[in-house]
């Protein structure tokens, strides 16, 4: 007959069989909710955090809640400039890609242009 002190021992030099338990179908699923909503909660605290980013360019008015008046906005140097440094060549750019476009599809008489005058 096998003594309590041995079947301690053998169980305490296996530690991973102290606590084996059968997992039901419904242990499963619980986890599987909670992962899921642990993964959601995650999301919308990121999501948070993306707000809180950047709520320094969106416009809350000029005074506070407490009745004092704002700071004056950023400004971003040259902010114009930059903008038409790169509107400028990539509107050109799409014009000659319609452009040619319009060339090769006329060329394969797909589309013909008719100037019609009916005066």
């Amino acid at each position: 007959m096998i003594s309590t002190k041995n079947v301690c021992r053998k169980l305490s030099s296996q530690p991973h069989l102290l606590f084996y338990r059968k997992v039901s179908t419904a242990d499963v699923k619980a986890s599987a909710r909670s992962m899921v909503v642990r993964f959601i909660q995650n999301r919308r605290a990121q999501r948070r955090m993306d707000d809180i980013r950047l709520e320094p360019y969106m416009s809350k008015g000029v005074y506070t809640e407490s009745g004092a008046i704002r700071p004056m906005p950023k400004r971003y140097p040259f902010g114009i400039i930059k903008l038409l440094t790169i509107t400028i060549p990539f509107l050109y750019l799409g014009s000659l890609v319609s452009k040619y476009a319009t060339l090769g599809l006329e060329k394969m008489d797909l589309f013909v242009y008719n100037d019609d005058d009916d005066d």
